[in-house]
C-alpha cells in the first residue's frame, strides 16, 4: 500500500539534518514522499528520479517536519489508496464434552390439535440463522426416526422467512415450526430439526432437541406450562438483532403458573376535619412460575433468550389450578426467587415471579 504526495515547490535545504539531504545547495526540489510500508514506514524524497534522502525518517515526525519545511505547500494525494478490512465472524460453540454423568435425555413434548386453530392447543417453536458473510447459508430439515426427511423451503410445515424477508434485518433467516401443520401432514412422531450451515466458509451441522409431537388433550397438557416470547430487540450476548421482526417462539415444560397475590395501592387526601377522601385506587398482581426438573439446554433457552422478550405470554394447563384463566396471559418478569440445584442430579427447578403487563385495573375519582 503506497501513499504518494506531490511536493510541488519546497526548499528543504533549511532542514538537512531532518531529511538527510545529500546536497545542501539552495535549490527548489520537486518530488514525492512515498510510504513504503504500513509499519516499517520509510520515507524517501525523490528528485528527478534520484533518491536524495538517506531514508529512515521516523513516521511520527515526518508529517510535522514536512509541514515545518513547507508551510505553504499542500500535500496532495495523487494515487489511489487501498483500504483493507476484515470481517469478524462468530463460529457457533461446539457441544460440551460428555463427562460421563449418567442422566436421562430430555425430550420436549409439543402438542397440537388436528383441525383446530385454537392458540393454546397448538404449540410452535422457532429457529433463526444470521448471515455474517455473503456466502453464509443454512438448510433446515425436519426428520423423524423412520427416516423421513423434509427440507424446509416454504410454509408447508410452519412459517419460513428467507434472507431479505425482513426489511430491517436482511441477513436474518427464520423458521417457525407450527406443530398443527406437522401433525396434519405427517402425524404423531418424534421429530428433530437438523441444520446444515456454512459460516465464513466453514461447513457445520447441528441438531435440535427431540420433539415429541402428540395430539392435544387436557390430560396430556396437565402439569405443563407454556411460555411464549416475542422478540424485537438486539441480543448483544448472542450477536443477533431482531428489531422490526416480531420473532416469536415458545417453550412448553413441566411446571405451574398462578397463585395470584394481589396488592392494592390507594391515594387519599385528609381534609381539615381529618376525614379521608379517596382520590384513586389501583391493583397490582404477582404470579408464581415454577418448573419441574429441567436440563441446562432448557434453562439456558429460558434465561438467556425467552425471558428477554419484549412481550411474554404464559399459558397454564394444570387441572389443579385455582384459575383456568391463564391463557396467553400477558406478563412481565418481576424477579427471580432462585433456582433449586441438587447434588445427585444435574437438572434444576426454576422459580420466577411475574406481574401484570397490562396495568389497567384502576379507579379514579376525580
Amino acid at each position: 500500500m503506497a501513499f504518494c504526495y506531490d511536493l510541488i515547490s519546497c526548499d528543504l535545504t533549511s532542514h538537512p539534518s531532518k531529511f538527510g539531504l545529500k546536497s545542501a545547495i539552495s535549490v527548489l526540489y520537486s518530488g514525492a514522499i512515498v510510504n513504503i510500508s504500513g509499519f516499517t514506514q520509510v520515507y524517501t524524497l525523490v528528485y528527478l528520479g534520484i533518491d536524495v534522502c538517506t531514508g529512515g525518517i521516523l513516521p511520527t515526525l515526518i508529517h510535522h517536519e514536512l509541514e515545518e519545511a513547507c508551510p505553504n505547500v499542500p500535500l496532495t494525494c495523487v494515487t489511489e489508496r487501498t483500504l483493507s478490512f476484515a470481517n469478524f465472524i462468530i463460529i457457533p460453540p461446539s457441544t460440551p464434552a460428555n463427562r460421563g454423568f449418567k442422566e436421562c435425555c430430555y425430550d420436549n413434548v409439543v402438542l397440537a390439535d388436528n383441525g383446530s386453530s385454537d392458540y393454546e392447543k397448538n404449540d410452535f417453536v422457532s429457529f433463526y440463522f444470521v448471515r455474517q458473510t455473503a456466502s453464509d447459508d443454512i438448510i433446515w430439515k425436519l426428520t423423524n426416526p423412520l427416516g423421513g426427511t423434509f427440507t424446509i423451503s416454504d410454509d408447508t410445515y410452519g412459517s419460513f422467512k428467507d434472507f431479505g424477508s425482513y426489511p430491517d434485518q436482511p441477513n436474518l433467516k427464520t423458521f417457525k415450526i407450527e406443530w398443527e401443520k406437522v401433525l396434519t401432514l405427517l402425524g404423531e412422531f418424534n421429530y428433530n430439526l437438523s441444520s446444515s450451515f456454512t459460516v465464513g466458509g466453514i461447513a457445520l451441522t447441528s441438531d435440535s432437541n427431540t420433539f415429541h409431537l402428540k395430539q392435544f388433550t387436557t390430560l396430556l397438557a396437565d402439569k405443563t406450562v407454556r411460555i411464549d416470547s416475542v422478540m424485537n430487540g438486539e441480543l448483544v450476548h448472542l450477536g443477533i438483532d431482531f428489531k422490526g421482526t416480531d420473532y416469536t417462539t415458545s417453550l412448553r415444560m413441566m411446571g405451574f403458573f398462578g397463585r395470584r397475590n394481589t396488592k392494592f395501592v390507594q391515594d387519599n387526601i385528609v381534609k381539615r376535619d381529618y376525614s379521608v377522601e379517596q382520590i384513586s385506587m389501583s391493583q397490582e398482581n404477582e404470579y408464581q412460575f415454577q418448573t419441574g426438573l429441567l436440563p441446562i439446554c432448557i434453562t439456558d433457552e429460558l434465561y438467556d433468550f425467552i425471558l428477554f422478550g419484549n412481550e411474554i405470554f404464559i399459558s397454564d394447563y394444570n387441572l389443579n389450578n385455582h384459575s383456568y384463566g391463564f391463557t396467553k396471559f400477558a406478563v412481565e418478569l418481576d424477579s427471580n426467587k432462585g433456582a433449586n440445584y441438587y447434588s445427585l442430579i444435574r437438572d434444576s427447578r426454576v422459580n420466577l415471579i411475574f406481574k401484570d403487563r397490562i396495568k389497567n385495573k384502576r379507579k379514579i375519582n376525580c
